[in-house]
């Protein structure tokens, strides 16, 4: 602002010697004073031009790296969050993946602790079909040995009666084979199906 001044400053004072000189004899001393300080004015008046015009230069230089290194900023803002989306996007596809793997790991567990669920249920299924044909055929052997026992006791009975014709010399014959042949149907029976 004190530059402008000057300046202005300057120039009315030129402008009031150069009206002065053209008022004075040029082969006067006055003149030659006179047009000294001018020559002097306008000399200091051409460096504050120069400098002015060095500094507009130099300001409008700022200026543009102001402006060039703003929009550089706003580039390198505008990648910033080009950069922060891109990460974003790879930590929500990071944690939808790490979410599906535990998912998938999830079922996995859950299709062996069923695997191994069946997989007892039908150990102790067998087992228990094992027991039972155990003691199936366990009870049929009593059931079998009984029948058999049965029988050879009655048969044995019946022997007893039948041969007491030794003792009494009269033959039980149609009690005796009847018996006997009804005995061994039975014991016949047994063994098929056995």
């Amino acid at each position: 602002m004190a530059m402008f001044e000057n300046a202005d400053a300057l120039d009315k004072e030129i402008e009031r010697l150069t009206k002065r000189l053209s008022s004075l004899d040029p082969s006067g001393e006055d003149y030659k004073n006179v047009r000294f300080s001018l020559d002097s004015l306008y000399k200091l008046r051409n460096e504050q031009y120069k400098v002015e015009m060095e500094t507009d230069e130099k300001r409008e230089e700022s200026e543009m790296e102001l402006k060039q290194k703003s929009e550089e900023l706003e580039v390198k803002r505008k990648e910033l969050e080009l950069k922060q989306r891109e990460l974003d996007l790879a930590d929500k596809k990071l944690d939808l993946e790490r979410q599906q793997r535990i998912e998938e790991n999830d079922a996995k567990t859950y299709e062996i602790q069923v695997l191994q669920e069946n997989h007892v249920a039908e150990m102790k299924s067998q087992r228990n079909g094992r027991i039972h044909d155990y003691i199936c055929t366990g009870a049929n052997l009593i059931v079998g040995g009984l029948k058999l026992a049965a029988v050879i006791g009655f048969s044995l009975i019946v022997s007893e009666q039948g041969y007491k014709f030794e003792e009494s010399g009269v033959s039980t014959s149609k009690t005796f084979r009847e018996q006997t042949k009804n005995a061994w149907d039975l014991l016949k029976d047994q063994f098929r199906k056995g």
